[in-house]
């Protein structure tokens, strides 16, 4: 009698144990996750003397335009960093805008 009721409570707990559920942890993304920007946000500073002009990072490698604000931008290195004014002379040779920034 003892032992079905030893019987009894082990299964009581056991499915007590099964039923409840917990949520599953998710570990955080392999890649950066990135808010956007302000809507008043200028990626260079101007003074009122200054005429406004934006630079572009193009990446060698993978040829894309970025801003120099940008995760990606900050992420190259020396060697694939190539520096424009004129971001069409960039697209006339292949690069495409950063789909981050977008420049």
């Amino acid at each position: 009698m003892k032992i079905i009721k030893i019987v009894i409570f082990l299964v009581l707990i056991l499915s007590v144990c099964s039923c409840s559920k917990t949520t599953p942890e998710f570990s955080s993304p392999d890649y950066p996750i990135i808010e956007k920007p302000e809507d008043n946000y200028q990626d260079v500073s101007v003074t009122e003397n200054q005429q406004a002009t934006t630079i572009y990072y193009a990446n060698k490698k993978t040829k894309k335009i970025h801003l120099p604000s940008c995760y990606y931008a900050t992420k190259m290195s020396e060697s694939n960093i190539r520096i424009e004014e004129d971001k069409n002379v960039l697209i006339n040779e292949g690069y495409t805008p950063c789909g981050v920034c977008k420049p």
